[in-house]
């Protein structure tokens, strides 16, 4: 019911009580009647009390519930929200001149680019005597995506002095950092959760697993080898990221535990093979959104971001032009031309990613044209 719909409710049942206690055939309550004002007023707070009633019941289904009411919901399947997770990065802690005895970098030990993210050493380690360096995995301070996307070399400043140590930087880019588990992803699990109680190794069960690693992972390829009892795991990452061999190592790590798989599965896991593509393509508007046209070429090229996201976005997914024209369309182009890519099968085991080459992308604007 809408709000008008509980106010013509109530007036009618009073118009309607009205005409019976004072024996009439109708009547019509006035619009500036003190008790169409009171009805309107109490007609809000039925409204809201309705509003609450509804809620509450979508709240004990998986589709529509959200917040600490899913997380409740959640917690009936044995499935609790994961936290956000911190970025890691591989750091280099060199001395200047080999010695005798090992040097010690205690656990706890910062590092910077010099703003407000910092990375620690998680444990003990040291410089063997006679090395003149050591590399070691190093936790963000801050857990989520900030402490993500640090380039090789942009991390060099030791925050905590250590004797002898006269370098640090990062080897590799900082990478692995998620935020809390979002809703979506949340519900998703929830509902692969029962698969989950089962020792047979149902596909469900392992995406169940996987998910539960990583709230970055945003695809799961899930093969097996009858023969060998070889599961094949393939990960792809948001964006269309590829993981990481530590990543990978962690998560084969994670789901190989004895009360996750079954004792005679053996478990493989690894990245989608990348299958590169190409775009170019020439488009054409109607001569009746010339006024437009500069818009529609700048939503055009933000179409073609977003085909290169979906198409890079699930393992498996066939390269398909269709999808490219049908954007593109979308955002304002009377016809479109396109060269490449070609409608591609590639396999269960590959993703589709935009070639890294900076010709890779190639767009060219045809003018306008009749409608």
């Amino acid at each position: 019911m809408t709000i008008e719909d509980v106010q013509s409710f109530l007036i009618s049942r009073y118009e309607k009580k009205y005409a019976e206690l004072s024996e009439r055939d109708s009547y019509s309550l006035p619009k500036s009647s003190i008790y169409r004002i009171i009805l309107n007023a109490n007609a809000e707070l039925i409204y809201q009390a309705l509003q609450y009633i509804d809620r509450a019941g979508k709240q004990n289904m998986l589709k529509d519930t959200y917040g600490e009411y899913l997380d409740n919901l959640a917690a009936l399947k044995g499935v609790k929200r994961n936290p956000a997770q911190p970025a890691t990065v591989t750091m280099r802690f060199s001395l200047e001149n080999a010695r005798d005895s090992a040097t010690g970098i205690p656990a706890g030990t910062r590092v910077s680019d010099g703003g407000d993210v910092y990375f620690s050493v998680p444990e003990y380690t040291e410089i063997p005597p006679g090395d003149l360096f050591v590399d070691c995995k190093v936790k963000c301070l801050t857990a989520g995506k900030s402490g993500n996307g640090f380039a090789v070399g942009e991390i060099n400043i030791l925050v905590d002095p250590v004797m002898y140590i006269d370098s640090v930087v990062n080897i590799d880019e900082s990478a692995n950092g998620a935020d809390i588990e979002s809703d979506d992803d949340l519900r998703k699990r929830v509902f692969y959760a029962p698969s989950a109680y089962s020792c047979a190794g149902p596909i469900d069960a392992y995406v169940y697993w996987v998910k539960s690693f990583s709230n970055n992972i945003a695809d799961i390829g899930v093969t097996t080898e009858e023969s060998t009892a070889t599961v094949e795991i393939r990960v792809l990452l948001e964006n269309g990221k590829l993981p990481d061999e530590s990543f990978l190592n962690s998560l084969s790590e994670y789901i190989s535990a004895d009360d996750k798989k079954p004792l005679t599965d053996l478990i493989r896991v690894s990245a989608p093979v990348p299958f590169n593509y190409n775009i170019d393509l020439k488009y054409y508007i109607n001569q009746s959104d010339k006024i437009q046209a500069t818009m529609i070429q700048l939503a055009v090229n933000q179409a073609i971001e977003k085909y290169n996201q979906w198409q890079s976005g699930k393992i498996g997914r066939d390269i398909n032009p269709d999808k490219l024209k049908e954007l593109v369309m979308a955002a304002g182009a009377k016809r479109v031309e396109i060269t490449s890519p070609s409608y591609t099968e590639i396999g269960n085991d590959k993703v589709a990613l935009l070639h890294s080459r900076e010709d890779a992308i190639s767009i060219e604007y045809g003018g306008l044209e009749n409608d």
